[in-house]
């Protein structure tokens, strides 16, 4: 079974690009993100310690993770994003593990770990391939913007403590531009896929 790593910039179109890997493969999709959000939800040790960060104010009266406050302060900077990649990788990495194994049991062909923080997290070095989604950063604020219902200077606050283009690139064995059509970008999906798959295995 193939592990492949799928990263970019927020927004850059790395669901879509897995959506297509999954119907047109039948590649088992990892979202970091769900994972992320699942680890938060349910790992009070994961919550401590980003309160213990980032204050209470990241908190819910009831004590649950407040997002928007999060993202605001971990955004807020390179060092802050920093900050949360190094207290989240661990529980998100245990979890994507898992996933794997339990797919390679299932017989997949093929797994796609979709997320921005791959690399940072070393979840990278255990992918057969890394694939960078890029876009440009118009694009990519629309995107969120109309995901994530956050207004322009959140979104751009949000790209700008993220890493650029040129490092995820550098870090990948293939590069994704998605800056057409929809079909544009299933068509370079399937010409990296040729690459990664053997005959057999596709």
């Amino acid at each position: 079974m193939k592990v492949i790593g799928l990263t970019g910039g927020s927004g850059a179109g790395k669901s879509e690009v897995s959506r297509y890997m999954q119907n047109r493969y039948g590649v088992v999709h990892i979202d970091g993100d769900t994972i992320a959000r699942h680890v938060t939800d349910t790992r009070r040790d994961c919550l401590d310690e980003l309160t213990d960060h980032f204050g209470a104010a990241i908190l819910n009266p009831g004590g649950t993770l407040n997002r928007k406050a999060l993202a605001a302060l971990a955004f807020a900077s390179g060092e802050q994003t920093a900050a949360l990649n190094r207290i989240t990788h661990k529980y998100i990495t245990r979890e994507i593990n898992s996933l794997i194994a339990r797919s390679r049991s299932a017989g997949a062909p093929a797994v796609a770990v979709d997320g921005a923080a791959i690399i940072e997290s070393g979840t990278a070095r255990d992918c057969d391939a890394v694939i960078a989604v890029i876009a440009p950063y118009a694009r990519r604020l629309q995107a969120i913007m109309a995901r994530d219902g956050i207004d322009e200077a959140q979104a751009r606050q949000r790209l700008d403590a993220q890493k650029p283009d040129a490092w995820y690139t550098a870090h990948a064995d293939y590069t994704i531009e998605n800056t057409g059509t929809l079909e544009a970008l299933q068509r370079q999906v399937d010409m990296v896929m040729n690459g990664i798959l053997k005959p057999e295995d596709s």
